[in-house]
């Protein structure tokens, strides 16, 4: 509830916007990593592409169901140690949830050589690439969820490197009245109701809230 970040998340996702879920993501020494992958918005059920795509959704258009990830570094996060971040900057324009509910073996050359091919930046034009972020201690990164995104390998010798996710998401306009968000404990926000500032229920409130005069 950043004033900055409320800000910012303004501007990506409009003055309304709920949390989808926050969890720990914490990388312990030789960890796998996550290979390429993307999300979906909520359950998938608005997505009009498969999680693989036919390149038939690039678009300039942006959509109204969008989340945004974004991930916490107290001690950083850089290759040094492996668990490096990468993303593709303009691939969310293609709205595909990248093998989000299949297997993820996609390195960096098998995404160059295959997903990646031939695909553009739909304002520029340029050829996507592969940005690997060194990011300081203390710093944070938010990316549009249909990014495809990557987590490297983490050495056997490096120590854990600390992590937290955090999404929110517009209100899905389907969704059932309720009075919080399902991305947080209900009886958490029942027992703190009285301590939440107005900017942390606007973000906690249910996608359709409940009428409190109903």
């Amino acid at each position: 509830e950043h004033p900055q970040m409320m800000e910012l998340f303004q501007k990506i996702l409009g003055e309304r916007f709920v949390i989808d879920h926050c969890l720990m993501l914490n990388r312990a020494p030789g960890s796998g990593g996550r290979k390429w992958h993307g999300h979906p918005y909520r359950d998938g059920s608005s997505e009009v592409e498969d999680p693989i795509g036919t390149d038939a959704s690039l678009t300039r258009e942006f959509l109204q169901e969008q989340c945004v990830r974004t991930l916490c570094y107290p001690e950083g996060a850089d290759d040094a140690d492996g668990g490096d971040f990468a993303v593709i900057p303009g691939a969310h324009l293609y709205r595909i949830p990248f093998k989000w509910s299949t297997k993820r073996p996609d390195h960096d050359d098998d995404m160059r050589a295959g997903w990646l091919r031939g695909k553009i930046h739909a304002f520029t034009g340029e050829p996507l690439e592969i940005v690997r972020l060194s990011i300081p201690p203390g710093s944070m990164v938010s990316f549009v969820h249909h990014m495809p995104h990557h987590v490297g390998f983490r050495m056997p010798e490096a120590p854990v490197r600390w992590g937290l996710l955090m999404a929110n998401r517009t209100p899905d306009r389907g969704a059932a009245p309720a009075q919080w968000s399902n991305g947080v404990p209900a009886h958490w926000a029942e027992r703190n109701a009285g301590r939440i500032s107005e900017e942390a229920r606007r973000v906690l409130a249910g996608d359709n809230p409940v009428d409190p005069l109903q």
